[in-house]
């Protein structure tokens, strides 16, 4: 059975493509440059796949959902967490620049001044797949790849969910053999990132209030 918010102890796994690399061929339509397949379909693991036909590099945000799940913006669930640590590492940082190459392709931003997410960068006439697992016996059956398009950098501040980090700690906790220790950011917390416009409705999936410029004290 998938879990409630495809949750995932790790942050994605990524890999570069050729454009037109012939393990990219997937019997699932294109959505907004995203199509998917399974890695692992045993495992409730799938790669979604951007597709980058321009010559420069674009960046994307993902949304996708489930039959089991509604749809929501991907690191949007989880990203307090993402930006805290887990087992002393911290898993994710706020996207600052936009210089795509293999080793961060991807950061957290801001979707239209609302939401916290991923954003992808994707190198021009290029290919980036991305594992996220979770889809046990519930595929995806809702995604698209929407071009995100940079305003800037500006500073938020994010007085996040707590559920944010109690469902991520009983999720992760439950599918580990050792105990994981989870370590969110403070809340409120300050975000200073690169924000991106959307073409679609933005919303969070725990309620969450987002205000322009830092808290005080500043957090991060």
């Amino acid at each position: 059975m998938a879990r409630k918010y495809l949750a995932s102890r790790l942050i994605p796994k990524v890999t570069h493509y050729a454009l037109d690399a012939e393990e990219l061929q997937t019997e699932n339509g294109l959505q907004g440059d995203l199509t998917w397949r399974w890695f692992d379909q045993s495992d409730g693991v799938v790669e979604w796949i951007f597709l980058n036909r321009t010559a420069i590099p674009r960046e994307y945000a993902l949304w996708r959902g489930t039959a089991a799940v509604s749809p929501y913006w991907f690191g949007n669930a989880f990203y307090p967490v993402y930006l805290g640590e887990v087992d002393g590492q911290r898993l994710a940082y706020p996207l600052t620049k936009l210089v795509p190459n293999a080793e961060n392709p991807y950061s957290l931003a801001m979707l239209n001044n609302q939401a916290v997410a991923f954003v992808f960068v994707v190198p021009p006439q290029a290919s980036l797949g991305i594992l996220e697992g979770g889809f046990v016996d519930d595929p995806p059956t809702v995604y698209q790849g929407y071009p995100a398009t940079t305003k800037g950098i500006h500073t938020f501040c994010v007085y996040w969910n707590q559920a944010q980090y109690l469902l991520y700690f009983l999720e992760v906790n439950a599918a580990s053999p050792q105990p994981v220790t989870v370590v969110p950011v403070t809340d409120p917390l300050t975000l200073t990132a690169h924000s991106f416009s959307v073409s679609a409705g933005v919303s969070n999936l725990f309620p969450t209030i987002t205000l322009k410029g830092a808290c005080f004290p500043s957090s991060l």
